[in-house]
């Protein structure tokens, strides 16, 4: 499976994301081949004098989880289609010769009439080493596979379809971590809910960027201001979100004194938010901005976004109108 979705007490609904897939092969000294799947699968194979005798060897294969929408026109994607991404320690098995690899590529097949399903100079092969990608130019078969070498204790390799005239940039690692579900491609939204007093009321939601759209529209129909949309965020399928009150906004002060300033919350759901509550310092209309920080507190740690807005352009509105309807 690619993904389990169902409802539970605490959240509306979360995400249970699949590990890849182990798979132990038995490598003999005149050669052998394998293949990880049909559908944009890889066949391996392991060159004559490989090993001096037959060697049983583990590797991982994961595959497009095919929940990622790859040609989604609102996003500035890279990547059109992947193969099948296998893993292997190179050094470990300590094989004396290189592995070939060869794949077609079938995930990008409903794209009839584009032209760049038939330029090969956008088949890339993709090649991961501590965490680092090196990218090569596989040569195509006559069968239309493609085909290119592991060498050099690779860790990960797969192929991928690049988008004609796109630059590949610093995100593309990332970005092919959407396919198989590593990375989820979120949006975090915040939004103004209600002033009681000096308390304010806000709303953030962390969702994936296709659900972003309706979630603003739910809010906004029940009255909700949206004061705040990141760009679009790569994140692992477990990451939590810190959030930070700043500028003319602080923690909610009790007897015991200022609460903790950071709440803590999980992004995957298309309908995940919560509530929180914030003292509003300064007066109204002669306030400066309202600041709402965003970090990241594990695996991908550090700032993520900063929500800085004129709350004013809220506040004042929202009090005069209701001293008209109280005329």
């Amino acid at each position: 499976f690619d993904f389990i979705e169902f409802a539970c007490r605490r959240l509306n609904s979360f995400l249970i994301v699949s590990s890849p897939k182990k798979i132990t092969h038995v490598v003999h000294p005149d050669g052998s081949t394998t293949n990880t799947g049909k559908e944009n699968g890889m066949t391996v194979k392991f060159e004559k004098g490989c090993v001096n005798q037959e060697h049983t060897l583990e590797y991982t294969v994961q595959r497009p989880s095919g929940k990622y929408v790859y040609n989604d026109s609102n996003s500035t994607t890279q990547v059109k289609a992947v193969s099948h991404k296998i893993t292997l320690d190179y050094k470990k098995v300590k094989l004396k010769g290189s592995i070939n690899i060869s794949t077609r590529l079938h995930n990008d097949t409903n794209e009839t009439g584009d032209s760049d399903s038939t330029d090969d100079s956008n088949i890339k092969m993709i090649l991961f080493k501590q965490g680092k990608l090196t990218i090569q130019n596989p040569t195509r078969l006559t069968t239309g596979e493609y085909t290119g070498q592991i060498i050099d204790s690779e860790e990960s390799v797969l192929f991928a379809r690049i988008k004609r005239h796109k630059n590949l940039t610093a995100e593309l690692s990332e970005e092919l971590e959407l396919f198989y579900g590593n990375r989820m491609l979120c949006n975090i939204l915040l939004f103004f809910e209600k002033k009681h007093g000096k308390t304010i009321h806000l709303i953030t939601a962390c969702c994936l960027k296709q659900h972003a759209e309706f979630i603003c529209a739910e809010h906004q129909k029940d009255g909700k201001v949206r004061v705040f949309a990141s760009k679009d965020l790569f994140f692992p399928p477990h990451q939590r979100i810190r959030i930070r009150p700043d500028g003319c906004l602080g923690p909610i002060t009790t007897i015991e004194g200022p609460q903790h300033s950071f709440l803590y919350f999980m992004y995957m759901a298309k309908d995940n938010f919560t509530s929180f509550s914030v003292e509003f310092w300064g007066s109204l209309g002669n306030a400066m901005n309202a600041v709402v920080e965003f970090s990241a507190d594990n695996q991908k740690r550090g700032a993520l976004e900063k929500a800085d807005f004129n709350i004013n352009n809220i506040l004042v509105p929202r009090y005069f109108h209701r001293a008209n309807t109280m005329i």
